[in-house]
């Protein structure tokens, strides 16, 4: 999305949202912003785990990981 899009929709929700209700529904947005970067960053964090532990393997070892999985799919 474009900021001018972010603008727009931003607009739209001012005038269908009443002021009394804005608080909440911003809060709600910023708890499920916050809990989407945290499972993001978990997910990430992972992810980069795994790939230091194969960086770390010799070709020796990664050989047998890739023979292991291929027996493990027959």
């Amino acid at each position: 999305m474009s900021l001018s899009h972010l603008i727009i929709l931003g607009i739209i929700i001012l005038i269908a949202v009443p002021p009394e209700k804005l608080p909440e529904i911003m809060r709600n947005i910023g708890r499920f912003l916050g809990d989407l970067k945290r499972q993001t960053n978990g997910i990430f964090s992972e992810i980069t785990q795994d790939i230091k532990k194969d960086i770390k393997l010799t070709p020796e070892d990664m050989l047998k990981k890739i023979t292991e999985s291929k027996k493990e799919d027959v």
